[in-house]
């Protein structure tokens, strides 16, 4: 595909012949008249929307992978090339305590060190909040259009516990908190590839996270030290913020499995599911969902409403394991 010099304007780019061949002018077409009508909703629109929709037209218009890429470079190209831009909604600021990090490192360093600790052997969890049918916060715009118009946010939550060792060798199983014990949409179903809790929120209690602790994930460590071919009594430490939901470590013990707590406010420095492994999984699971969304034979609106928590921890649980 021959593109236009970014050095040329839009207004100049939008009378301009781009691209030569007829199935790529009949996608970039159809492509945006697709971005227009749902704009034209109110709907948000991502990158990666696009470049999936224009996979699916390509496809239908025998368009070759030889004759166009979909790349960052392709992306970028079609949203200069109709004025395409990004209008951001929120933006939040976090407050840590650089030097309780350092300190807090090295009183770490030597916990591993005295216990002769191996990454397999280290453990960290924490919670995130899930909007498990919520539709993206940012949206990309036509030049047109000066404000972010959308749906109404959906505001449905589960809270995911995530944990994994510090090898990356093993992922605990997603701990999923919602707010019914009897969802309807669990009816008839005899197993979930999530551990999944009530409670009337759907937010993590002392008692929750003690459950998890002994019932869940000791029982996991226990397993994968065994299938490393691991002593029964070998040690193993559980890394965990100071939110007021995790119980007092003296409270989360098991034989050599123990717990420890992180310094106040250094959470966004040194933790280790805070250095993008929550992201990550946001992210994963969020292309799932818009995946879904694009493949789906109605509406936004219909789409969240048969979208059950069901669904939802079927993706996370995939979510997770990606």
């Amino acid at each position: 595909m021959k593109f236009a010099s970014q050095s040329v304007t839009t207004e100049k780019l939008a009378s301009r012949q781009t691209l030569k061949k007829p199935k790529l002018e009949q996608l970039d077409s159809v492509l945006f008249k697709w971005f227009s009508a749902v704009r034209s909703e109110g709907k948000p629109v991502t990158g990666p929307m696009i470049v999936e929709k224009a996979k699916k037209f390509g496809q239908d218009l025998g368009v070759a992978e030889s004759e166009c890429n979909y790349s960052d470079g392709w992306l970028r190209n079609f949203k200069f090339r109709h004025g395409i831009r990004r209008l951001d909604v929120t933006g939040e600021t976090l407050s840590a305590n650089q030097n309780s990090a350092e300190k807090y490192k090295d009183e770490f360093e030597k916990i591993v060190a005295d216990n002769d600790l191996t990454p397999e052997q280290i453990y960290n969890a924490d919670e995130t909040g899930l909007l498990w049918r919520c539709l993206p916060t940012s949206t990309l715009a036509g030049g047109g259009e000066k404000a972010a118009k959308g749906l109404k946010k959906n505001k449905d939550k589960l809270t995911v516990l995530l944990c994994a060792n510090a090898s990356g060798n093993h992922r605990v199983t997603p701990f999923v908190l919602g707010k019914s014990a009897k969802h309807r949409a669990f009816k008839n179903v005899t197993h979930l590839p999530v551990q999944y809790k009530a409670q009337s929120n759907a937010w993590m209690t002392a008692a929750l996270f003690k459950d998890w602790f002994f019932h869940h994930f000791v029982p996991e460590v226990k397993e994968s030290f065994k299938s490393l071919g691991l002593p029964e009594d070998t040690k193993a430490i559980l890394l965990l913020d100071n939110c007021k939901a995790h119980p007092p470590v003296d409270e989360l013990v098991c034989g050599n499995i123990v717990a420890t707590l992180l310094p106040p406010n250094v959470t966004s420095l040194i933790q280790p599911m805070d250095q993008g492994v929550i992201q990550n999984f946001q992210c994963v699971y969020r292309r799932s969902f818009i995946q879904g969304l694009l493949n789906a034979d109605c509406d936004v609106t219909d789409f969240q409403k048969k979208f059950t928590v069901k669904d939802a921890v079927y993706a996370i649980a995939l979510s997770w394991n990606q």
